[in-house]
């Protein structure tokens, strides 16, 4: 992996959940972008709807700790899966967030 990849990755915004056997079940990455913005760099889980739903729950209560409830949250998918996680979430058509091309944003809060 090139160390470069992993500059700008936010510490108190990214997350990482882990199994009963305390390994890595899923992740969240996120960047911030500027003093509003984030963006989602990678997503992963095993696939258990309580991995995503932990992931969402602390980005969500950190969110609201820090205040940042005025910004966007971007996802960036060339394969369309994480927009496929936001319509999941938020029962919204992915055209209502396309920003352009494969880009979507949805309100923080």
């Amino acid at each position: 992996m090139d160390p470069d990849c992993l500059t700008g990755i936010s510490d108190v915004y990214s997350f990482r959940k882990n199994n009963e056997d305390g390994k890595t079940a899923g992740c969240i990455v996120i960047s911030e972008e500027g003093p509003f913005d984030l963006k989602v760099m990678f997503l992963a889980a095993d696939g258990a709807p309580q991995t995503i739903e932990s992931l969402i729950y602390a980005l969500y209560e950190v969110i609201i700790k820090t205040g940042r409830t005025d910004g966007f949250i971007y996802f960036t998918d060339h394969l369309d899966r994480a927009i496929n996680l936001v319509e999941t979430l938020t029962g919204e058509e992915r055209d209502l967030y396309r920003i352009k091309g494969l880009c979507h944003a949805v309100m923080l809060l």
